[in-house]
């Protein structure tokens, strides 16, 4: 986290609070109707909401929501239940494991007060971890809301990610094939290496992000490759080299390295819809970054540093190394 002044901090704060302000508001308008259904304090549950209604993000951000408000939940034994319908049904590609997070849509009420929705986002603060958990916590305490409807990225009890993550998820049959039929095609240990270019090479939508003119372009991805052929060649032989990226461009690139191996599929942003089949390659590339000895980030210029290595590391107990050049 980089240093920021006491003005920067405050100002952060006052943007957070009217974000979530905003979207719980307009949540609420269009959705949300009020009745006198009577509260039911021996059914409260929370309801992790993915639904299209708001951005939520990425995969790693989703994920990681889920997380730590279920490591919460689980301390206070509320149950919890995961509502991730939008651009795809999560159970397409994630099942319950040890944990039944699966909720009938026909459950969850628009009523208030019997459910509220609750918006609580990471805005990069100083102790936003702390401040989140014990926010969620005191509203899940005092209030008497039966239904909890939360939209979130937080990230909440991150000890216990991987071990929430255990217990929450394992792959569908159909990510599982993916998975087995692409371990077989890498064939043993491998280290993954992942560049993350949003549209600066102009084969990707997500938001108002820059992209670069084609000279531009052409620089950026030979001093990529560059660089990444200076990191393969650090590590042994016997080892295969798994490369993951957000640009179908770089990774038609990448082939010509050696040793590397490329995920085949295309790619796409959960924020915007699109085929079911075409967000598998998402979690098939999180459970191979998750497999890796070791996972690497590379990142330069207007290249964003991305946390979905970071968090698939996490997950995997796996050293996580950053090469900014």
């Amino acid at each position: 986290m980089k240093f920021r002044s006491v003005h920067e901090i405050h100002q952060l704060i006052r943007d957070k609070r009217r974000h979530q302000g905003h979207i719980r508001a307009e949540i609420s308008n269009q959705y949300y109707q009020a009745s006198d259904r009577p509260l039911d304090l021996h059914r409260r549950m929370v309801i992790l909401m993915i639904d299209g209604r708001t951005l939520h993000g990425g995969m790693a951000d989703r994920i990681r929501g889920c997380l730590g408000i279920y490591a919460l939940c689980q301390k206070r034994d509320i149950p919890f239940r995961i509502n991730w319908c939008y651009p795809f049904d999560l159970q397409l590609f994630l099942e319950p494991a040890r944990y039944d997070w699966r909720i009938d849509p026909r459950q969850i009420v628009y009523e208030t007060p019997y459910s509220q929705p609750v918006a609580r986002y990471t805005f990069d603060l100083p102790g936003e971890e702390i401040w989140d958990r014990c926010a969620v916590a005191r509203q899940l305490r005092s209030d008497s809301h039966t239904q909890y409807h939360l939209y979130t990225n937080t990230m909440l009890c991150r000890k216990a990610w991987s071990r929430s993550f255990g217990e929450l998820f394992k792959p569908s049959p159909l990510l599982q094939q993916a998975i087995d039929e692409n371990r077989r095609q890498l064939n043993g240990p491998y280290v993954s290496f992942t560049l993350r270019f949003q549209q600066l090479l102009g084969d990707f939508r997500e938001g108002p992000f820059p992209v670069l003119e084609e000279p531009e372009r052409e620089r950026l991805i030979e001093k990529c490759l560059d660089k990444l052929a200076e990191l393969i060649g650090c590590v042994p032989q016997s080892r295969r080299i798994l490369v993951t990226s957000d640009s179908i461009t770089f990774l038609n690139r990448v082939r010509q390295l050696p040793r590397t191996y490329v995920i085949p599929g295309e790619v796409a942003h959960m924020n915007y819809p699109g085929e079911s089949q075409v967000f598998l390659k998402s979690f098939l590339d999180f459970y191979l970054i998750m497999g890796a000895e070791e996972v690497h980030l590379l990142q330069t210029g207007q290249m964003y540093r991305s946390g979905f290595p970071q968090f698939a590391a996490e997950i995997g107990r796996k050293p996580f190394i950053v090469h900014t050049f």
